[in-house]
């Protein structure tokens, strides 16, 4: 067996959403409110994040924390939102 396919061997890394909110809600939170400066659009933003997490929990390899994950589908959605306000300033 080849060396490059030892990972497939390794146990899939175990989330667990039901610990999400407890754990990570206040940190992405705050992440969110710096970035957007509007309190109901961050509390939105942590749900689709914690939504787009349960839809792609089969995706999570555990080459990071579980926090890390979450921040980087939180990063996208707000980009997401920039995204939406630059495509309406054009229009």
């Amino acid at each position: 067996m080849h060396k490059g396919s030892d990972s497939f061997n390794q146990p899939r890394a175990h989330l667990n959403p039901n610990s999400w909110a407890e754990l990570y809600a206040d940190y992405l939170y705050g992440y969110a409110l710096m970035r957007i400066n509007d309190t109901e659009v961050a509390k939105d933003l942590i749900q689709e994040t914690f939504l787009s997490a349960l839809e792609r929990a089969e995706s999570f390899q555990g080459l990071c924390s579980e926090k890390t994950w979450l921040t980087a589908i939180l990063k996208n959605k707000i980009v997401d939102v920039y995204r939406k306000k630059a495509s309406e300033f054009q229009n």
